[in-house]
């Protein structure tokens, strides 16, 4: 890898660090009714991605089979803010910062703090999902919104 790499490699993880202290410090400022709403659209997001062959609860491997994953996600997160889809686009960056995780080790222990914020708003994401449905008058498949990604779990096993 030549010095410029790794140069333009240093810089993608600093900006990447910077965006996502910055989500967590938005999801420390929120209640956990505030965080379940979140989760269960991200919970429903990631069935999606899921079925579109992007299985990011291994971000690590999706990275690997796919390593245009976190650029494919940004891009639907920008979609959905073109649209004023505001909630689906912060729901969703929660996968872009996984994933992004899964590529860059060096952004691993603040995805971990990611993750123990939105682990605040677990026991609640029944009603999340139904604010969602009050809102928009969609259903969310929260199947699974107890899980943690493989190696982003708050408390490393």
């Amino acid at each position: 890898m030549g010095i410029l790499t790794r140069s333009f490699e240093r810089a993608i993880v600093k900006k990447c660090k910077r965006h996502l202290t910055e989500y967590i410090n938005k999801l420390a400022g929120m209640d956990s009714a505030e965080l379940a709403t979140i989760l269960a659209i991200a919970t429903s997001f990631r069935h999606e991605l899921d079925d579109e062959g992007l299985n990011v609860m291994y971000p690590v491997i999706c990275v690997h089979n796919d390593p245009t994953a976190s650029l494919k996600v940004n891009q639907l997160i920008k979609e959905m803010q073109d649209q004023r889809r505001f909630p689906e686009a912060a729901a969703t960056m929660v996968w872009l910062h996984t994933l992004r995780a899964g590529q860059h080790l060096e952004l691993r222990l603040l995805c971990r703090k990611m993750w123990k914020e939105l682990e605040r708003g677990m026991a609640q994401v029944d009603q999340g999902a139904m604010q969602y449905m009050k809102m928009t008058g969609n259903m969310l498949d929260i199947s699974e919104s107890d899980l943690f990604p493989d190696g982003m779990e708050p408390e490393p096993k």
